[in-house]
């Protein structure tokens, strides 16, 4: 079974309007005011949009694995490798992961006896894509066998947006837990 991970946040949603003038403290003390800016910033939280944003930042559509006895193991935080999409809306969704070797030595990937530079967008079959070294590529070692899989971003944020859970701390506060599994 795949471990499963929780990450825990708290975020302060600040009202803009309050402590503008006078007139508009009475407003600021409307409790139900500040509930609807609330429950607004909890639903963009966990929308699409917003979670598109974050597939497309962190390259998330493109996820590294080291090849273990069981599938792989998904290697975000120490891979070697990470690969950007020229155009990630144009990915479409693989059904099994791509084998590739990493060379270090020659700053070069290679897929199916291709060889591609690392660093670049180059045209493979997968796509216009760029391999691009992070700070463990300088601990790999001689070639190293990695693969690597696509999904639509779209469907990874869909995925991610319904494991987003938002919570006000309590019925009258600006205050919201923001949880995560994965």
């Amino acid at each position: 079974t795949s471990p499963m991970y929780e990450a825990h946040a708290t975020i302060l949603i600040k009202d803009e309007k309050k402590g503008v003038n006078d007139a508009e403290m009475l407003e600021a003390l409307n409790v139900y005011t500040s509930k609807k800016i609330v429950e607004n910033e909890m639903v963009v939280l966990q929308s699409r949009a917003l979670m598109e944003k974050v597939v497309d930042r962190l390259h998330l559509y493109a996820a590294v694995y080291a090849p273990e006895d069981l599938g792989g193991k998904n290697m975000y935080n120490n891979s070697p490798v990470t690969i950007e999409a020229q155009d990630p809306k144009k990915i479409i969704s693989m059904e099994a992961p791509v084998l590739f070797r990493l060379h270090p030595a020659k700053d070069k990937i290679s897929i199916d006896k291709t060889e591609y530079p690392l660093d670049r967008f180059v045209n493979t079959p997968y796509g216009v894509l760029k391999f691009i070294k992070t700070p463990f590529t300088a601990s790999a070692d001689g070639a190293l066998e990695y693969s690597f899989l696509l999904n639509n971003p779209t469907s990874v944020a869909a995925v991610l947006a319904k494991r987003v859970k938002t919570e006000p701390t309590n019925k009258i506060s600006s205050v919201l837990d923001l949880s995560i599994q994965d």
